[in-house]
């Protein structure tokens, strides 16, 4: 599942949880209170890390902070949003929007094929980790998309949404789609229809 920021990129200050985000969270973790998974990854940014501890108050599972869940490295336009970025730092508002998935954003940001790398090596190290059993993580809305094209070879055409459940089969080196986007259980929450990637301002 997905967690959504007001800001771009990895930055680590808090952000804003807001009380769509808690609630998405709270249905999840009541709609996964019982299951059958063994442990919970979360990217170490803050609003993951809150997102992951309501799901662990009602699952009773281990949580692990996973650096490499974290949403793509913006480089300079991190920690801003998408206005902030087109007004102050316009050639990185370029490289951001840029449809060549290696084209690298300035201060030091990732393009998104390292992402989608990144994505492809932890998937394969956790599933190795935990071999035979389902493991919940919990990241940001750029990785998944990335997930979604390790697992398919294509782009997916839709939004990640807060709360979405997705899940990627891991054998071995290879990664294959199950389901994406379940939603079912968040039917009576108020959510964010933009999602990450539906939106004009959402880069």
């Amino acid at each position: 599942m997905r967690r959504r920021s007001a800001s771009c990129g990895m930055a680590r200050h808090p952000g804003t949880w807001r009380a769509a985000c808690k609630a998405s969270s709270s249905q999840v973790a009541r709609h996964l209170a019982g299951s059958s998974y063994s442990a919970i990854y979360c990217s170490d940014l803050l609003r993951a890390v809150q997102t992951a501890a309501c799901i662990a108050a009602a699952t009773d599972l281990p949580v692990f902070q996973e650096a490499q869940l974290r949403e793509r490295h913006l480089g300079c336009c991190q920690g801003l949003t998408f206005e902030e970025i087109a007004r102050t730092a316009p050639a990185a508002m370029d490289q951001l929007r840029s449809p060549s998935p290696d084209v690298q954003i300035d201060g030091g940001g990732e393009s998104r094929a390292e992402l989608q790398a990144r994505a492809q090596r932890v998937l394969i190290q956790l599933a190795a980790r935990h071999r035979g059993e389902r493991i919940l993580c919990i990241t940001h809305g750029g990785f998944l998309h990335c997930c979604y094209s390790v697992a398919t070879g294509t782009t997916y055409p839709g939004k990640n949404l807060n709360g979405a459940l997705n899940t990627v089969l891991v054998e071995g080196s290879s990664c294959a789609l199950v389901e994406w986007g379940q939603m079912g259980h968040l039917q009576d929450v108020h959510l964010d229809a933009r999602g990450f990637g539906g939106g004009a301002s959402d880069g």
